[in-house]
């Protein structure tokens, strides 16, 4: 359960009513919200599979951050969601190698690289903090 969802609290009936088996995070749930989500399911003794489907940055870190997630899912073929949602934003991007497996990433920060001139073009806000 994850694609209506858009408040983390709204997980808490479905887990009392046992209305799910896996906790699916939402694709616009960030690092941080799907790192709540993910100690959530697990106290809650259930599997957090993060689910999105526009480039995999959050949902991949969160996978290799916690202990009850074993699925990376990706839309395929590959760069069908991230390349057509944000063309020309991710300039490598999380990948499936030939045995099904999609490896950490290697390179410093969130660790992939993204062309911030093409993603300032898709931004809809921004915000100063």
């Amino acid at each position: 359960m994850g694609d209506r969802v858009e408040d983390i609290h709204e997980y808490a009936g479905m887990v009392r009513r046992q209305c799910l088996d896996i906790v699916a995070g939402p694709a616009n749930f960030g690092i941080t919200d799907l790192m709540g989500l993910a100690h959530f399911a697990e106290v809650n003794h259930l599997p957090m599979e993060p689910h999105d489907f526009g480039g995999g940055i959050a949902s991949l870190h969160v996978l290799l951050a916690v202990h009850n997630a074993n699925y990376y899912e990706m839309a395929v073929p590959q760069g069908c969601f991230d390349e057509r949602l944000y063309p020309g934003v991710y300039l490598d991007s999380a990948k499936i190698d030939s045995e099904g497996y999609v490896h950490a990433p290697t390179k410093p920060g969130l660790g992939f690289e993204i062309d911030f001139g093409e993603a300032k073009k898709v931004t809809e806000e921004a915000l100063k903090v």
